[in-house]
């Protein structure tokens, strides 16, 4: 009928919300862009959606990184390839609202300051306002770590990497087996 308003496709995004976004009041993978509508992120970009299963065999581990994390702290969990640094650094991202920077195949100061522009939608070397979480870490260079500790001094940084990154006033939190007890 003709000044009837049909809120289908408002009811069907808000129920998609609730599905898929860890706070739908804030929405990360289903966004409204003016002029254009509703936009698909896909979880890869956003990167600090927590699983649904739960963490499992980190209780210690994730209590250790809350006791740390705080700004001007760079917070690296160490771990060799596949032990969990990124799965608890996911579940620290989505409770702590951070933001997700993949690192993997960067090791240069130039593609570090490019990756956290892109992630925090931000011009490059503009210091975001969030906590961040540094993915794969491991590849920078010295330079490029440096640059970034002195970007985000002013956010809390959860780093995953092989070893340290030997920055000033690093914390370490060690990573060992799965605790399933």
């Amino acid at each position: 009928a003709p000044g009837v308003r049909s809120r289908t496709v408002d009811t069907t995004i808000r129920r998609l919300r609730l599905k898929l976004e860890i706070d739908p009041s804030s929405p990360a993978c289903l966004r409204t862009a003016r002029g254009i509508g509703v936009v698909l992120v896909p979880r890869e970009r956003i990167g600090h959606q927590a699983s649904r299963t739960g963490l499992l065999g980190r209780s210690t581990e994730l209590a250790s990184l809350e006791r740390s994390v705080r700004p001007g702290v760079v917070v690296t969990l160490v771990a060799p390839p596949g032990m969990g640094k990124s799965r608890l650094a996911r579940e620290w991202a989505a409770t702590n609202h951070a933001r997700w920077i993949a690192l993997d195949d960067i090791s240069s100061r130039e593609g570090a300051l490019a990756a956290v522009a892109d992630a925090c939608r931000l011009p490059v070397g503009s210091r975001p306002a969030e906590p961040v979480v540094l993915d794969d870490a491991h590849g920078l260079n010295p330079e490029a770590a440096a640059t970034l500790a002195e970007l985000l001094r002013d956010v809390a940084v959860v780093a995953t990497a092989w070893s340290p990154l030997g920055l000033r006033g690093e914390q370490v939190v060690q990573l060992g087996p799965l605790d399933l007890s």
